[in-house]
């Protein structure tokens, strides 16, 4: 069995990898998403074989090899060589939000997962071997939110959670007092003004 996943249908389907994607370009967002799959397949060794196929040309470096982990460029497109992987013999479950891909393999008898249900089912394997995993590195989330305030102190905000560093600045009843400040440089090994 192999599991067959159409690459850039599972980065469309996670905001971070999206995120990668629209900011940094599609190496970027590749490279994400394999690093991903390779932490995936040390966490989870008794997985099948996974195959990612992207479209397009292979860039210089694919990456280091992983047992298990296949990454394939198409020649012309990602699902014309998943299509002719599906077709081989063999028991496939192919992870694509793509229509016509999707009823290619429900002929065959293949299953099909959804990108959105194959990532979460990535993000809680990686959850309990222990690593986890942020969706959207750009913003906390109330608990981790609250593990810092514990932390280093300071306030609670009623409100959303605080923008990204480089932003606009925070209101003023959200900033630190200087002994907060103190705290943060202290636990950082950092001086003021530095």
């Amino acid at each position: 069995m192999a599991l067959l996943l159409d690459a850039y249908n599972v980065i469309h389907a996670d905001p971070g990898l999206r995120d990668a994607l629209r900011r940094r370009g599609p190496q970027a967002a590749r490279a994400e998403l394999i690093g991903l799959l390779t932490r995936w397949r040390a966490a989870r060794a008794d997985l099948p074989e996974v195959v990612v196929v992207f479209d397009g040309a292979p860039p210089v470096s694919a990456g280091p090899r992983v047992a298990g982990l296949r990454v394939r460029f198409a020649d012309r497109d990602a699902d014309g060589d998943l299509a002719r992987l599906l077709e081989r013999s063999g028991d496939h479950a192919l992870v694509s939000a793509d229509g016509e891909l999707c009823a290619r393999a429900a002929q065959l008898g293949q299953r099909v997962v959804a990108p959105g249900a194959f990532l979460d089912e990535v993000a809680l394997d990686l959850e309990a071997a222990g690593e986890v995993r942020l969706r959207d590195p750009g913003r906390l989330g109330p608990g981790e939110v609250a593990a810092w305030l514990e932390w280093f102190g300071g306030a609670p905000t009623s409100g959303p959670t605080p923008a990204p560093a480089g932003s606009a600045a925070p209101p003023p009843g959200d900033a630190l007092s200087p002994e907060e400040v103190r705290r943060w440089l202290e636990a950082f090994g950092a001086e003021p003004g530095e």
